[in-house]
């Protein structure tokens, strides 16, 4: 469609070109050409912004329902992968959303666990920093994740609050974004009657079901420390490509 309307705005341009004294019929096509390839480049610039936020979105939406196959969809196939989550360390290759939310080739429990009643878990994505590479195949963002959750101790099921920032890497694949690379900062999980400066909770270890392929750099994790002068909630926004 975008070919078809280039060539069409090209034709119009080149009838009013004709009619122009021909020393200035070569100028007159360079500036056409150059103000089509602005339009178009913004255009996809913009259809692709949108994409990745459409993409982004629909992580959310599932994994507030617990749809997790659905998530795995969203990746893509790449051996470059990897999936990083505070301080659990990194699950790495083509089949890292898999093992991690799957728990793919993990031995599988005798009962399957049962629904908690009035479990809920709700993250948001926002203020975006997407940063797209030239020729919109690659992109990076970082995201501001407000959230609620549930906390469970000695068996009783409290309200929580869970902020912290995405950090992503995006690849174009048969036209379609996908993610790349997903690394969650978290700031601080805390129950809802207490606050983040009375109790930070550490988010533990990913544990015995999916082991990381290599550790987590040893600062990475820097969630928010009632104590420190120095909480400055890394990562930054992304440079441009």
């Amino acid at each position: 469609m975008m070919k078809r309307s280039r060539l069409v705005v090209l034709a119009w341009g080149l009838v009013l070109v004709g009619l122009i004294g021909c020393d200035d019929q070569s100028q007159k096509i360079s500036e056409l050409e150059a103000r089509l390839n602005a339009i178009e480049n913004e255009a996809r610039y913009t259809s692709d912004v949108l994409a990745i936020w459409k993409l982004q979105s629909r992580y959310q939406h599932y994994i507030n329902i617990g749809a997790r196959q659905d998530i795995v969809s969203l990746f893509a196939d790449h051996p470059d992968v990897e999936i990083e989550l505070s301080n659990k360390g990194i699950v790495r290759g083509a089949d890292a959303p898999h093992r991690y939310f799957l728990r793919a080739g993990q031995p599988k429990p005798a009962t399957p666990p049962k629904p908690i009643p009035g479990f809920m878990v709700m993250h948001m994505s926002v203020n975006p920093a997407i940063e797209i590479n030239h020729d919109g195949t690659q992109a990076k963002a970082v995201w501001l994740s407000p959230g609620i959750t549930n906390i469970f101790r000695e068996g009783k099921m409290k309200a929580g609050w869970n902020f912290g920032k995405y950090e992503m890497e995006y690849i174009k694949q048969e036209l379609q974004w996908k993610i790349l690379s997903f690394r969650w900062h978290q700031i601080f999980l805390t129950p809802y009657d207490k606050g983040w400066v009375e109790e930070n909770i550490h988010p533990g270890s990913v544990g015995a079901a999916v082991k990381p392929d290599q550790p987590s750099a040893p600062d990475f994790y820097r969630p928010y420390d009632a104590t420190s002068t120095d909480n400055r909630f890394d990562p930054p926004p992304p440079e441009p490509y």
